[in-house]
């Protein structure tokens, strides 16, 4: 109970912003995610743009939290979107300093621009500041949206899944909640199934009865801090998610800190990519083993929060946290306890609350590390 307790007070202190300031390394920008050509970006228009407004990277992503939560987006599309937005904007401050050696311009061009892709209905909503029209901005903005389009086209044109079917075999409701993400193109990773974590116990085996007895205890051990954390971290449509909680927690240290522009921009990129690729790798593990949840094999168990509609092996709230924490430490690595401590709260929310096995938040978090890890070996 103290430690679950240590760890829900550390997230809302975190979240309030009441940590001691530390001061973060510059990271540089250097290269774009996409590719232009140098006839793109020599016609770029160079006039007297605005500064990039820092601030509006955070507002930006507040609106993208409420967008997400208000048409009840959950956390595999979500990831996705957040994923767009960061490189979006990176590559805008990229192109503008290659541009006119200064980073200028209206992010909010670019941000609105992808934003109004993923929400259609929601665009005439989508503003932030009196429009600047500046050429600049929206020359950049035009080029990175031709970029965006292209990838989410491909995303698009992705192969249908077939689930296989079995007695021993998870199965639920059509449609099944991200039968498609393994097909969408990773940012880092080279397929979904890089770094494919090993077979679940199967059921029927004395490992995964031992599984099943420790989930139904934590379940009825469970403590109100416990409960508290479970409903915190659910994430479930009608919030900004999973992912959206860890890229909040990231903005609220950042801001407390005064970041610089640019290593906001960078570990924008860093941390939401890899939550997207790691959504992207323990969904290909999901569907591949179809591992039944626990209350599929034991009908007594009432979880916490409702059990979502796919596999049990892994667990996502582990593999996105471990792929989160691990950039944020290399960002930060003088709050590398708190990082790893909060990703462990997040992880043991769903063991906890009787929606996972221990040992599919095992396995999720060293999936999540190992695409932190390439995300961050690959960052541009």
């Amino acid at each position: 109970m103290k430690k679950a307790r240590v760890g829900i007070v550390a997230v809302l202190l975190l979240s309030a912003g009441l940590f001691w300031r530390t001061q973060a390394t510059r990271y540089e920008l250097q290269q774009t995610y996409f590719s232009y050509t140098q006839e793109e970006t020599a016609a770029l228009t160079q006039d007297t743009p605005p500064d990039i407004n820092l601030n509006d990277i955070y507002l930006w992503d507040q609106k993208a939290f409420r967008l997400v939560s208000n048409n009840k987006i959950g956390d595999v599309d979500a990831s996705r979107i957040y994923a767009y937005l960061s490189v979006a904007q990176r590559d805008f401050a990229v192109l503008s300093y290659n541009a006119s050696g200064q980073y200028l311009g209206d992010i909010s061009s670019i941000s609105q621009k992808v934003l109004c892709t993923f929400f259609t209905k929601d665009c005439g909503t989508l503003s932030l500041n009196e429009a600047k029209g500046d050429a600049l901005s929206e020359g950049i903005s035009s080029l990175v949206m031709k970029r965006v389009e292209e990838r989410i086209a491909k995303d698009a044109a992705a192969k249908p899944f077939t689930l296989r079917t079995g007695k021993d075999l998870w199965s639920g409701q059509q449609p099944s909640i991200g039968i498609d993400a393994m097909n969408r193109l990773p940012w880092h990773l080279s397929s979904a199934d890089e770094y494919r974590p090993a077979a679940p116990p199967q059921v029927g085996s004395e490992t995964l009865k031992d599984e099943l007895a420790a989930t139904k205890k934590a379940l009825t051990d469970i403590t109100e801090d416990q409960r508290a954390s479970v409903v915190f971290w659910a994430g479930g449509p009608g919030t900004k998610t999973p992912p959206g909680i860890w890229l909040n927690i990231a903005d609220q240290h950042m801001k407390d800190n005064d970041t610089e522009l640019e290593t906001v921009l960078h570990l924008h990129a860093d941390i939401t990519t890899a939550m997207a690729d790691a959504v992207i790798a323990v969904f290909d593990t999901k569907y591949t083993y179809l591992q039944k949840r626990p209350y599929m094999l034991d009908g007594s168990i009432n979880t916490v929060m409702p059990t979502p509609n796919h596999p049990s092996y892994p667990s996502g709230h582990a593999t996105i946290s471990g792929a989160a924490h691990t950039v944020m430490t290399h960002y930060f690595p003088a709050k590398k306890s708190l990082w790893q401590q909060t990703a462990t709260v997040a992880s043991n929310t769903r063991f906890w609350g009787g929606i996972h096995f221990a040992v599919d938040n095992g396995a999720g978090a060293r999936l999540g590390e190992k695409v932190g890890a390439k995300a961050l070996e690959q960052s541009k």
